[in-house]
């Protein structure tokens, strides 16, 4: 599985838009969206597989967000 985590604040708040256009590359089996506003990272890293992947979608303050979230998860 895919997952795709965007900051909606990201990009004068036209990130969530520029994220589903991911939706056009990968089919719906392969491809979860999800908001990070709403995103618990120590229940979304432990419930993800190693084979999963995840774009980051916005920008560098959105990137360290999402690494110190996935902190101590292989």
């Amino acid at each position: 599985m895919i997952y795709a985590l965007y900051n909606p604040l990201a990009g004068n708040q036209t990130c969530e838009e520029q994220s589903r256009k991911l939706c056009g590359l990968y089919g719906a089996d392969e491809l979860t969206l999800r908001s990070m506003a709403d995103i618990d990272y120590a229940e979304f890293f432990s419930a993800i597989s190693a084979d999963d992947k995840v774009i980051i979608c916005g920008g560098d303050g959105t990137l360290n967000e999402v690494l110190q979230g996935a902190a101590g998860y292989d």
